[in-house]
């Protein structure tokens, strides 16, 4: 049943890098720890040391769903399993970096629609939002360096400024003509700006309401407040994180015989029932800072840990950074959280790290985060989540010892549960032998 080479070559290694080993069966790393008798991956029954039988599984206080194990030593029963979860909270509501997945549609209500829109920077109509503030500013940038170039359209501007009740100066030039334009597009935005340019210049309420010989001239102008060019500022706004939120990350979902959470275009694209976009996973502020010290990390500009400990009064918990990989680390005295050891890691590199550059690796690195935290969410609403239940049984008496009992819960993925679960059987094996000795 055993690799018996493989046992007798774990079983010269210390049991604790036993325990840290991976890609060994639990199995063989189970036979190769100190005192262990007969290890197996289902529940039978075992004899006490007096020679009478115990019904293992009846000594446990849980039954297991799945994933038996069992092992006996000389004088003790470790036996376990995995439990289904059925009270597991939102991982996302639960746990601080994780960040917020928001649904739109029949999934959601109200509010979380009006985040799920915002986050994208769309209108309640789940459109674009081109009267924005930011937009319009875009827009205005655009459309004064575009009729810088149009000396025509200038020179009718500037003529017209000068009879306006608008102009205080009394000196019409071209930087009051683009004071006013921007001024107009900020104020009114795309769609009514004409309307505002057409009473700054022409002292009449409306811009339809100008001769047609008048449109005609300003034409260009008319052409750079569409709705394309609108869309365009949006965009614009967008990618440079002005609107919406720009690490954000789109969701689709998945619906058939259970539900499946994914990045955008990376999951199952069915027409019938998969979900575009149906949801959109947004960071917290403790994703964010990690998604930013990840990037920090990744360009080589230092490292930040935490050191001493929660609740200590000696040596409380702060973090310090380490330019140099780890060898000198700075901040013992300075009582710094993560944000402020990570400013103070960026002040002292000396590095000029440029904005813009710094968003879009930011942008990127959010993508690769919220794809672990969706799978994660993903497993949990699949109902994915176990709880590790481990009991001790005495050889000598054929009962339950209680103190020993272990039931933790919330073990999101069975790969995670299974492991967590093994892990702790190993180390209760090692207590124990290391107690009897």
């Amino acid at each position: 049943m055993f690799k018996n080479h493989l046992v007798s070559t774990l079983s010269n290694l210390q049991p604790q890098t036993v325990l840290g080993l991976e890609g060994i069966s639990f199995v063989n790393r189970a036979m190769a720890m100190p005192g262990v008798i007969d290890v197996s991956e289902s529940i039978f029954e075992v004899n006490t040391l007096a020679g009478e039988e115990i019904d293992v599984r009846h000594q446990m206080r849980l039954e297991a769903d799945l994933e038996e194990r069992m092992l006996v030593l000389p004088n003790h029963v470790i036996v376990g399993g995995l439990c289904y979860d059925q009270d597991a909270s939102n991982p996302l509501e639960s746990c601080d970096g994780e960040g917020k997945i928001f649904h739109r549609g029949r999934r959601a209500n109200r509010e979380e629609e009006s985040n799920f829109y915002e986050a994208l920077g769309l209108t309640s109509d789940g459109v674009p939002d081109l009267n924005a503030e930011v937009v319009s500013e875009f827009l205005a940038d655009k459309v004064v360096k575009q009729i810088a170039g149009n000396r025509s359209l200038m020179t009718t501007l500037t003529n017209l400024l000068r009879s306006s009740r608008y102009l205080k100066s009394g000196v019409a030039n071209w930087e009051q003509v683009f004071h006013f334009i921007r001024y107009a597009i900020q104020q009114e935005g795309f769609a009514f700006g004409l309307d505002y340019i057409a009473e700054i210049f022409f002292n009449q309420r409306w811009f339809v309401d100008l001769d047609e010989v008048w449109r005609d001239k300003l034409d260009d102008l008319v052409c750079l407040l569409s709705e394309s060019e609108a869309e365009q500022a949006w965009s614009i706004a967008r990618e440079a994180g002005k609107i919406g939120n720009p690490l954000a990350q789109e969701v689709d979902i998945y619906e058939h015989s259970g539900i499946s959470y994914t990045l955008s275009g990376q999951g199952m694209l069915c027409r019938w029932d998969t979900t575009p976009a149906g949801a959109v996973w947004v960071p917290d502020a403790c994703a964010e800072e990690n998604i930013r010290y990840n990037v920090l990390s990744n360009l080589g500009v230092g490292i930040v840990r935490y050191f001493g400990a929660v609740g200590s009064v000696d040596d409380p918990c702060h973090a310090r950074f380490s330019l140099d990989g780890g060898v000198t680390w700075v901040g013992e005295a300075e009582s710094w959280n993560w944000t402020q050891a990570t400013e103070a890691m960026i002040k002292a590199s000396g590095r000029k790290i440029d904005q813009g550059e710094m968003l879009r690796l930011m942008q990127s690195e959010a993508r690769n985060y919220a794809k672990s935290c969706i799978e994660t969410y993903s497993q949990w609403a699949n109902g994915e989540v176990y709880g590790r239940v481990i009991y001790v049984i005495d050889r000598n008496t054929g009962l339950l010892l209680e103190t020993h009992n272990d039931e933790c819960w919330e073990f999101i993925g069975m790969d995670y549960a299974e492991e967590e679960l093994e892990s702790a059987l190993l180390s209760a094996a090692l207590t124990l032998q290391q107690t009897a000795h």
